[in-house]
């Protein structure tokens, strides 16, 4: 018994369906993600896949089975990089982080005194510490 999916494919070549092209929105996925050096190989393999696939199967299955090799070849080794120039700009990180902590030393006044002073006594006991070991030891 002959495979339903192949009369539908007999039927679509027998109709003059040849022109059927694959489909746009994984091809616009592959050429977004796949690396330059790779793409025209692959671009070209998957075409012809998909043109042994329309002989074989009907354009509804051809066009599922091309979606699926799409989604199979987003490989991490073909993967080209995304990321770009992530070199951060350390002028404006600094100056947002002294604004957020000028914002909030205004908005709880009590807190933050509370927290300046007592890192001014730890920072104080530190140092004398280091000062009594130096000058005991002779370092």
């Amino acid at each position: 018994m002959p495979c339903p999916d192949s009369e539908r494919a007999k039927r679509n070549l027998e109709k003059g369906n040849r022109h059927i092209t694959s489909p746009r929105w994984p091809l616009k996925l592959l050429r977004y993600f796949i690396r330059a050096e790779y793409l025209e190989e692959i671009e070209g393999d998957m075409e012809e896949k998909y043109r042994d696939n329309l002989e074989r199967y009907s354009t509804k299955k051809s066009r599922r089975l091309y979606v699926w090799d799409v989604l199979r070849l987003l490989q991490p080794s073909l993967i080209k990089n995304l990321r770009g120039d992530n070199q951060l700009n350390q002028y404006d990180m600094t100056r947002y982080n002294f604004l957020f902590a000028l914002r909030r030393l205004k908005r709880h006044k009590l807190y933050s005194a509370t927290s300046i002073v007592g890192l001014s006594i730890g920072l104080a006991c530190f140092y004398g510490v280091v000062y009594l070991v130096e000058v005991s030891f002779g370092i």
